[in-house]
């Protein structure tokens, strides 16, 4: 029975880090961040990537990460920062085993400068770092230098949809682990009753052999001899002996062809080919064992040819 494998693959594509970065440690939680650029044209959207580790440097899974961007309101054009009107929207990310995290608005930032609060939590650990950077004004839509700037109060947004996100991101984990368990789980039940269904047929197959062990080969070889003339019994344990390692080397042959994935037919093929012996073969073996047996010399032996026969000679 084949083993069930389960495994969850995610890639997160980083951009290339060229901008500000900073790092904060907390016990057992470190949080890096960093910006795509220092500064960014105007209608670019920002991005913001890191990674979250433990304090020896081992990247952490399953870490929320999120932060609060700026955005243009719809129907209102962010000329610069002195006139637009903004609102913020949050974007969240749950790092897997490599602990990066890519943070990726769907809105362009207004023009001006923006430091973005980072947020790291797992379990009971919490870790913030602050990320800056600025967005360019439109060019089409400059202001004049005489215009007086007008300061933009930051937009207050509610906690609420945070932590409903957040709790989201949470259900979506539990899932998705508690999937993986009910999986391990029924792997494991599935190898118990594999293994004690080996063990049964490992206990039967003693048993088997035991019930009719007075008929195996060697056992109803034995029996037989018992009837054969004493001074023969050698020579025909000696045949016995040699027929069996043919019939071992040949079994072997059918097992290791059916590991390699041969089907049976085919496996008893190579069974069926490995244990052919040759008449030649045969006749030699058996000049061997008259020879040792005493029941010829070599020399009369070497006056048959390899078909175990005499040459014919002219009257």
């Amino acid at each position: 029975m084949k083993n069930i494998e389960y495994m969850i693959i995610c890639s997160v594509l980083l951009t290339s880090t060229l901008g500000l970065a900073s790092n904060a440690y907390a016990e057992g939680l470190v949080l890096s961040a960093e910006t795509n650029f220092l500064e960014y044209r105007y209608n670019q959207i920002p991005a913001i990537s890191g990674i979250v580790t433990d304090l020896d440097g081992n990247p952490l899974s399953r870490v929320q990460v999120f932060a609060s961007f700026p955005y243009v309101k719809t129907g209102v054009t962010a000329d610069t920062d002195g006139n637009s009107s903004y609102s913020t929207t949050i974007i969240g990310f749950t790092t897997f085993n490599d602990g990066k995290f890519l943070l990726n608005p769907t809105n362009p930032s207004p023009a001006g400068e923006h430091t973005i609060k980072v947020t790291a939590k797992k379990d009971t650990l919490e870790e913030s770092v602050f990320v800056t950077y600025k967005v360019k004004e439109n060019p089409r839509i400059a202001k004049s230098v005489n215009d007086s700037m007008v300061a933009v109060e930051p937009s207050r947004f509610s906690i609420d949809p945070l932590d409903q996100q957040m709790e989201t991101q949470k259900k979506q984990v539990e899932e998705n682990q508690n999937v993986i368990i009910k999986k391990n789980k029924s792997q494991q039940v599935i190898e118990q009753q594999r293994q004690v269904a080996e063990q049964d047929l490992q206990n039967d197959l003693i048993g088997f052999e035991k019930k009719y062990e007075a008929n195996s080969p060697r056992n109803a070889f034995a029996s037989f001899i018992e009837k054969i003339d004493l001074s023969l019994r050698a020579l025909f344990w000696d045949q016995f002996e040699f027929t069996q390692n043919i019939h071992d080397q040949a079994y072997q042959a059918k097992v290791e062809a059916l590991k390699q994935g041969q089907t049976s037919q085919q496996a008893t093929k190579v069974f069926q080919d490995t244990a052919a012996v040759s008449h030649e073969e045969l006749v030699e073996y058996n000049e061997m064992l008259n020879v040792k047996h005493g029941f010829a010399n070599q020399t009369i032996q070497d006056k048959f040819d390899k078909k175990g026969k005499l040459p014919r000679t002219e009257d």
